[in-house]
Protein backbone atom coordinates (compact mmCIF):
# COMPACT_ATOMS: atom_id res chain seq x y z
CA UNK A 1 0.00 0.00 0.00
CA UNK A 2 2.84 2.36 0.89
CA UNK A 3 4.62 1.47 -2.34
CA UNK A 4 1.50 2.43 -4.35
CA UNK A 5 1.27 5.88 -2.69
CA UNK A 6 4.94 6.50 -3.26
CA UNK A 7 4.50 5.67 -6.95
CA UNK A 8 1.75 8.33 -7.39
CA UNK A 9 3.80 10.99 -5.61
CA UNK A 10 6.80 10.37 -7.84
CA UNK A 11 4.60 10.39 -10.95
CA UNK A 12 3.02 13.74 -9.98
CA UNK A 13 6.42 15.33 -9.45
CA UNK A 14 7.58 14.17 -12.86
CA UNK A 15 4.48 15.64 -14.59
CA UNK A 16 4.80 19.02 -12.85
CA UNK A 17 8.51 19.24 -13.49
CA UNK A 18 8.03 18.51 -17.18
CA UNK A 19 5.34 21.24 -17.46
CA UNK A 20 7.56 23.83 -15.79
CA UNK A 21 10.58 22.93 -17.83
CA UNK A 22 8.67 23.04 -21.15
CA UNK A 23 6.94 26.51 -20.55
CA UNK A 24 8.31 29.36 -22.72
CA UNK A 25 7.76 33.02 -21.76
CA UNK A 26 5.86 34.95 -24.53
CA UNK A 27 7.91 37.58 -26.43
CA UNK A 28 4.89 39.85 -27.24
CA UNK A 29 1.77 40.94 -25.40
CA UNK A 30 -1.47 39.24 -26.43
CA UNK A 31 -3.73 41.43 -28.61
CA UNK A 32 -6.56 41.34 -26.09
CA UNK A 33 -4.42 42.36 -23.12
CA UNK A 34 -5.68 45.63 -21.50
CA UNK A 35 -3.56 47.44 -18.96
CA UNK A 36 -5.87 48.79 -16.22
CA UNK A 37 -6.08 52.53 -15.34
CA UNK A 38 -4.47 52.77 -11.94
CA UNK A 39 -3.68 55.33 -9.28
CA UNK A 40 0.06 55.30 -9.93
CA UNK A 41 2.08 58.45 -10.77
CA UNK A 42 3.14 57.21 -14.20
CA UNK A 43 1.41 58.80 -17.18
CA UNK A 44 -0.80 56.44 -19.18
CA UNK A 45 -1.83 56.54 -22.82
CA UNK A 46 -4.90 54.90 -24.26
CA UNK A 47 -5.64 54.59 -27.96
CA UNK A 48 -9.41 54.25 -27.54
CA UNK A 49 -12.03 56.51 -25.97
CA UNK A 50 -12.63 56.89 -22.26
CA UNK A 51 -16.25 57.22 -21.19
CA UNK A 52 -17.17 59.01 -17.97
CA UNK A 53 -19.95 61.29 -16.84
CA UNK A 54 -17.61 63.66 -14.97
CA UNK A 55 -13.86 64.27 -14.91
CA UNK A 56 -12.90 65.70 -11.54
CA UNK A 57 -9.66 67.43 -10.57
CA UNK A 58 -7.51 65.13 -8.44
CA UNK A 59 -6.04 68.09 -6.54
CA UNK A 60 -9.29 69.95 -5.95
CA UNK A 61 -12.59 68.08 -6.37
CA UNK A 62 -14.44 71.42 -6.58
CA UNK A 63 -13.26 71.70 -10.20
CA UNK A 64 -14.64 69.30 -12.78
CA UNK A 65 -15.65 68.90 -16.42
CA UNK A 66 -18.99 67.40 -17.34
CA UNK A 67 -19.24 67.17 -21.15
CA UNK A 68 -23.03 66.99 -21.11
CA UNK A 69 -23.63 69.41 -18.23
CA UNK A 70 -22.04 72.29 -16.33
CA UNK A 71 -18.30 72.51 -15.76
CA UNK A 72 -16.17 74.49 -13.32
CA UNK A 73 -12.49 75.22 -13.93
CA UNK A 74 -9.98 77.40 -12.12
CA UNK A 75 -7.71 78.39 -14.99
CA UNK A 76 -8.14 79.50 -18.60
CA UNK A 77 -9.12 77.63 -21.73
CA UNK A 78 -6.77 78.74 -24.51
CA UNK A 79 -7.57 77.71 -28.07
CA UNK A 80 -4.94 77.42 -30.78
CA UNK A 81 -7.57 78.13 -33.40
CA UNK A 82 -8.81 81.26 -35.13
CA UNK A 83 -12.58 81.56 -34.99
CA UNK A 84 -14.19 82.13 -38.38
CA UNK A 85 -17.24 84.26 -39.09
CA UNK A 86 -18.98 81.31 -40.74
CA UNK A 87 -18.58 79.03 -37.71
CA UNK A 88 -21.78 77.78 -36.08
CA UNK A 89 -23.45 79.90 -33.41
CA UNK A 90 -22.41 77.35 -30.78
CA UNK A 91 -18.70 77.90 -31.41
CA UNK A 92 -16.86 79.27 -28.39
CA UNK A 93 -15.37 82.66 -29.29
CA UNK A 94 -11.83 83.54 -28.31
CA UNK A 95 -10.77 86.85 -26.81
CA UNK A 96 -8.80 87.66 -29.93
CA UNK A 97 -11.86 87.18 -32.13
CA UNK A 98 -14.04 89.39 -29.95
CA UNK A 99 -11.33 92.06 -29.78
CA UNK A 100 -11.06 92.05 -33.57
CA UNK A 101 -14.80 92.70 -33.90
CA UNK A 102 -14.73 95.49 -31.33
CA UNK A 103 -11.73 97.16 -32.91
CA UNK A 104 -13.38 96.98 -36.32
CA UNK A 105 -16.48 98.72 -34.94
CA UNK A 106 -14.62 101.60 -33.28
CA UNK A 107 -14.46 104.80 -35.32
CA UNK A 108 -12.68 107.98 -34.32
CA UNK A 109 -15.63 110.14 -35.25
CA UNK A 110 -18.22 107.96 -33.51
CA UNK A 111 -20.15 109.96 -30.88
CA UNK A 112 -19.62 109.08 -27.25
CA UNK A 113 -22.50 107.18 -25.69
CA UNK A 114 -23.69 106.11 -22.26
CA UNK A 115 -26.06 103.58 -20.79
CA UNK A 116 -28.91 104.96 -18.70
CA UNK A 117 -31.17 103.16 -16.23
CA UNK A 118 -34.67 104.61 -16.10
CA UNK A 119 -36.98 103.58 -13.28
CA UNK A 120 -40.75 103.33 -13.65
CA UNK A 121 -43.19 106.02 -12.65
CA UNK A 122 -46.00 105.44 -10.16
CA UNK A 123 -48.05 103.71 -12.86
CA UNK A 124 -45.39 101.23 -13.94
CA UNK A 125 -44.30 102.90 -17.15
CA UNK A 126 -40.61 103.63 -17.70
CA UNK A 127 -39.61 105.67 -20.73
CA UNK A 128 -36.18 106.28 -22.21
CA UNK A 129 -35.13 109.93 -22.45
CA UNK A 130 -35.56 111.57 -25.85
CA UNK A 131 -32.57 110.86 -28.04
CA UNK A 132 -31.80 107.47 -26.45
CA UNK A 133 -32.70 103.96 -27.55
CA UNK A 134 -34.11 101.18 -25.37
CA UNK A 135 -32.03 97.99 -25.26
CA UNK A 136 -33.70 96.09 -22.40
CA UNK A 137 -36.68 96.37 -20.08
CA UNK A 138 -37.66 94.98 -16.71
CA UNK A 139 -40.88 92.99 -16.48
CA UNK A 140 -41.71 92.64 -12.80
CA UNK A 141 -38.40 91.19 -11.51
CA UNK A 142 -36.95 89.81 -14.76
CA UNK A 143 -35.00 91.63 -17.46
CA UNK A 144 -35.99 90.93 -21.07
CA UNK A 145 -34.85 92.25 -24.41
CA UNK A 146 -36.26 95.37 -25.99
CA UNK A 147 -39.68 94.97 -27.59
CA UNK A 148 -40.97 92.20 -25.30
CA UNK A 149 -44.45 93.02 -23.97
CA UNK A 150 -44.45 92.54 -20.20
CA UNK A 151 -48.21 92.20 -19.75
CA UNK A 152 -51.53 93.21 -21.25
CA UNK A 153 -50.95 96.80 -20.04
CA UNK A 154 -47.39 96.85 -21.41
CA UNK A 155 -46.02 97.83 -18.02
CA UNK A 156 -42.30 98.39 -17.77
CA UNK A 157 -40.70 98.59 -14.35
CA UNK A 158 -37.35 99.83 -15.60
CA UNK A 159 -35.43 100.25 -18.83
CA UNK A 160 -31.85 100.32 -20.00
CA UNK A 161 -31.32 102.99 -22.62
CA UNK A 162 -28.28 103.97 -24.66
CA UNK A 163 -27.65 107.40 -26.08
CA UNK A 164 -25.17 110.22 -26.54
CA UNK A 165 -22.96 111.45 -23.73
CA UNK A 166 -24.93 114.22 -21.94
CA UNK A 167 -21.72 116.25 -21.68
CA UNK A 168 -22.07 116.94 -25.40
CA UNK A 169 -25.86 117.23 -25.45
CA UNK A 170 -28.50 119.72 -24.48
CA UNK A 171 -31.35 118.97 -22.07
CA UNK A 172 -33.34 115.83 -22.98
CA UNK A 173 -30.55 114.64 -25.33
CA UNK A 174 -32.51 115.79 -28.36
CA UNK A 175 -29.91 118.19 -29.74
CA UNK A 176 -26.14 118.49 -29.36
CA UNK A 177 -24.15 121.56 -28.43
CA UNK A 178 -23.06 121.87 -32.05
CA UNK A 179 -26.70 121.76 -33.16
CA UNK A 180 -27.31 124.85 -31.05
CA UNK A 181 -24.45 126.93 -32.38
CA UNK A 182 -25.06 125.79 -35.96
CA UNK A 183 -28.68 126.98 -35.64
CA UNK A 184 -27.59 130.44 -34.51
CA UNK A 185 -28.01 130.00 -30.76
CA UNK A 186 -25.74 130.11 -27.72
CA UNK A 187 -25.28 127.24 -25.27
CA UNK A 188 -26.26 128.25 -21.74
CA UNK A 189 -25.97 126.22 -18.55
CA UNK A 190 -28.86 127.03 -16.22
CA UNK A 191 -30.26 125.59 -13.00
CA UNK A 192 -26.76 124.35 -12.09
CA UNK A 193 -26.39 121.65 -14.77
CA UNK A 194 -29.12 122.01 -17.42
CA UNK A 195 -27.85 122.93 -20.87
CA UNK A 196 -30.21 124.80 -23.20
CA UNK A 197 -29.85 126.79 -26.39
CA UNK A 198 -30.40 130.54 -26.01
CA UNK A 199 -31.89 131.72 -29.30
CA UNK A 200 -32.12 135.42 -30.23
CA UNK A 201 -35.47 136.69 -31.49
CA UNK A 202 -34.17 136.66 -35.07
CA UNK A 203 -34.11 132.85 -34.95
CA UNK A 204 -37.52 132.48 -33.29
CA UNK A 205 -40.99 132.24 -34.85
CA UNK A 206 -44.34 133.86 -34.04
CA UNK A 207 -45.18 137.19 -32.39
CA UNK A 208 -42.03 137.39 -30.31
CA UNK A 209 -41.45 141.05 -31.18
CA UNK A 210 -45.02 142.30 -31.33
CA UNK A 211 -47.73 143.03 -28.76
CA UNK A 212 -50.18 144.58 -31.19
CA UNK A 213 -51.70 143.16 -34.32
CA UNK A 214 -54.06 144.86 -36.84
CA UNK A 215 -54.53 147.81 -34.52
CA UNK A 216 -55.39 145.64 -31.50
CA UNK A 217 -53.58 143.86 -28.74
CA UNK A 218 -52.16 140.35 -29.06
CA UNK A 219 -53.67 137.95 -26.57
CA UNK A 220 -52.18 134.66 -27.75
CA UNK A 221 -48.46 134.21 -27.32
CA UNK A 222 -47.24 132.47 -30.48
CA UNK A 223 -43.55 133.14 -29.90
CA UNK A 224 -41.91 129.75 -30.43
CA UNK A 225 -38.55 128.05 -30.77
CA UNK A 226 -37.28 127.13 -34.24
CA UNK A 227 -38.89 124.14 -35.94
CA UNK A 228 -37.76 120.92 -34.27
CA UNK A 229 -36.96 122.65 -30.97
CA UNK A 230 -39.00 122.97 -27.76
CA UNK A 231 -39.21 125.71 -25.14
CA UNK A 232 -37.57 125.02 -21.80
CA UNK A 233 -39.98 126.25 -19.13
CA UNK A 234 -40.28 130.08 -19.27
CA UNK A 235 -36.59 130.74 -19.76
CA UNK A 236 -36.38 134.00 -21.72
CA UNK A 237 -35.33 137.62 -21.73
CA UNK A 238 -37.79 140.42 -22.50
CA UNK A 239 -37.88 144.14 -23.17
CA UNK A 240 -40.70 146.68 -23.62
CA UNK A 241 -41.57 149.49 -25.96
CA UNK A 242 -43.73 151.45 -23.51
CA UNK A 243 -42.62 151.85 -19.91
CA UNK A 244 -46.18 152.00 -18.55
CA UNK A 245 -48.92 149.42 -18.34
CA UNK A 246 -52.62 149.71 -17.56
CA UNK A 247 -53.76 147.86 -14.47
CA UNK A 248 -57.06 146.25 -13.57
CA UNK A 249 -59.29 148.83 -11.91
CA UNK A 250 -57.81 151.80 -13.74
CA UNK A 251 -54.59 153.67 -13.75
CA UNK A 252 -51.14 152.76 -14.91
CA UNK A 253 -48.09 151.12 -13.48
CA UNK A 254 -44.51 150.77 -14.55
CA UNK A 255 -44.13 147.92 -17.00
CA UNK A 256 -41.68 145.35 -15.82
CA UNK A 257 -39.31 143.33 -17.96
CA UNK A 258 -36.84 140.63 -17.06
CA UNK A 259 -33.31 139.64 -17.89
CA UNK A 260 -32.33 136.06 -18.78
CA UNK A 261 -34.27 133.95 -16.27
CA UNK A 262 -37.20 131.55 -15.83
CA UNK A 263 -39.91 134.23 -15.91
CA UNK A 264 -43.03 134.30 -18.07
CA UNK A 265 -43.64 137.02 -20.63
CA UNK A 266 -45.23 140.09 -18.97
CA UNK A 267 -48.87 141.17 -19.47
CA UNK A 268 -50.87 144.37 -19.43
CA UNK A 269 -54.57 145.02 -18.81
CA UNK A 270 -56.66 146.48 -21.61
CA UNK A 271 -59.82 146.95 -19.59
CA UNK A 272 -61.20 143.49 -20.31
CA UNK A 273 -58.43 140.96 -20.30
CA UNK A 274 -54.68 140.55 -20.22
CA UNK A 275 -52.55 140.97 -23.31
CA UNK A 276 -48.85 140.66 -23.99
CA UNK A 277 -46.99 143.86 -23.24
CA UNK A 278 -43.35 142.90 -23.72
CA UNK A 279 -41.31 141.52 -26.60
CA UNK A 280 -39.05 138.48 -26.47
CA UNK A 281 -35.35 139.13 -26.95
CA UNK A 282 -34.11 135.61 -26.15
CA UNK A 283 -35.79 132.26 -25.56
CA UNK A 284 -34.44 129.04 -24.05
CA UNK A 285 -34.92 125.96 -26.24
CA UNK A 286 -33.79 122.33 -26.37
Amino acid sequence: MKIKHLFYVVLSCLVVGYAVYSWTEPTTMPSEYKSPINTGPTAQTKAGEIGASTFRDADNPNYYINPSGNSIISGKIIADYEVQTNDSSGTMSTKGYVDSLVNAAIMEDAPAARVYYVGDDVNGYAECPPGTTEVARKCSTNWVKQGVVCDSYNHSFGKLCVGPDPQNMLYALKHSLNDCTNAGGMVETIEENVKVCKFPYSKLAGNCRSYTESGGYVYADTCACPIGWSSYKHWSETSHISSYCAINGGGYTSLTRHTWSNVAREHCWDGETLHWATVIDYKGCY
